[in-house]
């Protein structure tokens, strides 16, 4: 040997019980290194990369901390320094979920709602990245599902393949069934994904006497929500019975017409039937503001942070894998929370005089419902919030603002009680509001009043304490 030298690892104590030594050839490998494959392949010696010499990598004593700890046993350790790398990878190497295995830098993005590479996007966030989240096929492999792919559930991982994931993924050209509506007889796709295209079974000229199959007037909006049933007669299809067919457009947020366009106008521009602000909206000055309380998206991923969305709660319940306390409106939220959530959306808290406005009725009543105040018309004594839209009698009414021949778009509901809802504040910046009193207001009915609306201290949240969002559209 030409010498021993001591070299301490950058920036971590070493006990004793550490020995590192180096040769400038110790069987073979070379005292200089680039990485630790120039100093060999049977682990014994690593690279100081820093002064690009091999040493003998450190023998842990049972005494002695480990200077580059990795409980997950993933390879990366979760102390900030280089000569904790492992071999190959290149600083910073920390990783930043010592007790996840799929965490650390260069992870595969996976559907698990974790941040795996440590870039701060997760699951399908990180899609667009190269190298980034890794999508699963759904099992249909064949005719329009062949590009169908799992949605993530975040920390329920990869969610089973539903109808409107193969129905989305094949542009409108799924069914269950093919010939369950007869233009998919004749497109020359396997609309079923069976590998068969245009089954001669259920698509033939010909059919077997008396017997009846599912079928559809469209597989489009709401005329694909109910099957009706045709049969065979005279060695012909019938009719297809009890189907919902196709009706006129309106502005409902739904595909009345069945033609895969929603609330679409006469130019076929969707949304245009209901004007400058949606269906759960209500145009009022320069603002579109939500019709109903605001309640969390129960389909999105907690993680990238809770959206509120305007849906009356019927409609929430109807949402893939929502429950009934999803349908209740969002409460317990400081004003701060509610304005960043609003923001979230695209949209923000509503103006006062907005909020004051639209409550009133377009009658301009001291109540959404008139100038007395009626016991049963709202939720001011329940105790408990209801979901949102739940009592039509506590609708603010503008009859001048329906739109698309719906009666209910010109409608706001729950203005007064069921919860308080944050506003922003008309002049003092440093006021918080909150209007049309709650569940809770038994005691006080000057609460349920459209102008009530007292100033909350430092704005804190509250169990019986909600909001609405508007989105301005000049």
């Amino acid at each position: 040997m030409r010498g021993l030298r001591l070299l301490a690892l950058t920036g971590l104590a070493i006990a004793s019980a550490w020995t590192c030594t180096f040769d400038f050839e110790v069987d073979g490998r070379e005292y200089e290194c680039n990485t630790t494959e120039d100093c060999g392949l049977d682990g014994q010696y690593i690279c100081d990369e820093q002064n690009s010499l091999c040493i003998l990598k450190p023998i842990v004593s049972a005494d002695v901390p480990n200077p580059c700890p990795d409980l997950d046993k993933d390879g990366y350790s979760s102390v900030a320094n280089d000569l904790c790398c492992p071999s190959g990878a290149s600083p910073p190497c920390q990783d930043e979920n010592d007790g996840q295995k799929s965490v650390h830098p260069g992870a595969n993005e996976i559907c698990d709602g974790l941040d795996n590479d440590q870039d701060g996007l997760i699951d399908t966030e990180d899609a667009d990245a190269e190298g980034g989240y890794i999508f699963q096929d759904c099992p249909k492999r064949a005719g329009v599902c062949l590009n169908a792919k799992k949605r993530c559930g975040g920390e329920a991982g990869y969610l089973d393949c539903s109808f409107d994931d193969y129905f989305q993924a094949s542009n409108g050209t799924y069914a269950e069934e093919e010939g369950m509506v007869d233009a998919h007889c004749n497109d020359t796709l396997d609309n079923d994904c069976d590998t068969v295209t245009d089954n001669p079974e259920r698509c033939g000229d010909t059919c077997v006497e008396d017997v009846c199959q599912a079928c559809q007037y469209s597989a489009f909006g709401e005329c694909a929500k109910q099957d009706g049933e045709k049969c065979c007669s005279n060695g012909a299809w019938g009719e297809c019975v009890g189907a919902i067919g196709p009706e006129d457009e309106r502005c409902d947020g739904l595909d009345n017409d069945c033609d895969s366009r929603k609330d679409e106008g006469p130019d076929e521009t969707v949304g245009a039937i209901c004007g400058d602000c949606a269906w759960n909206t209500i145009p009022v000055g320069d603002w579109c503001m939500d019709r109903f309380e605001a309640v969390k998206d129960p389909t999105r991923n907690p993680e990238a942070g809770d959206v509120p969305i305007s849906l009356p709660g019927t409609k929430i319940l109807e949402l893939e894998g929502a429950t009934p306390e999803d349908a209740l409106p969002w409460v317990n939220v400081n004003f701060a929370q509610a304005s960043q959530a609003c923001l979230r959306a695209g949209k923000e808290l509503c103006p006062r005089e907005a909020w004051e406005e639209i409550c009133r009725s377009e009658s301009v009543t001291t109540y959404p419902y008139g100038d007395v105040h009626q016991p049963n018309a709202c939720n001011g004594s329940s105790g408990a919030a209801q979901p949102p839209g739940s009592l039509p009698t506590c609708a603010s009414i503008w009859p001048s603002k329906v739109r698309g021949e719906n009666s209910d778009t010109g409608n706001a509901y729950d203005m007064s009680g069921n919860v308080e809802e944050w506003v922003s504040p008309p002049e003092n910046p440093a006021d918080r509001f909150a209007m049309g009193g709650s569940f809770e207001s038994a005691g006080n009915t000057d609460l349920l009043r459209c102008n009530a609306g007292p100033n909350i201290p430092n704005g804190v949240a509250a169990p019986n304490r909600g909001f609405r969002c508007c989105k301005q559209f000049r």
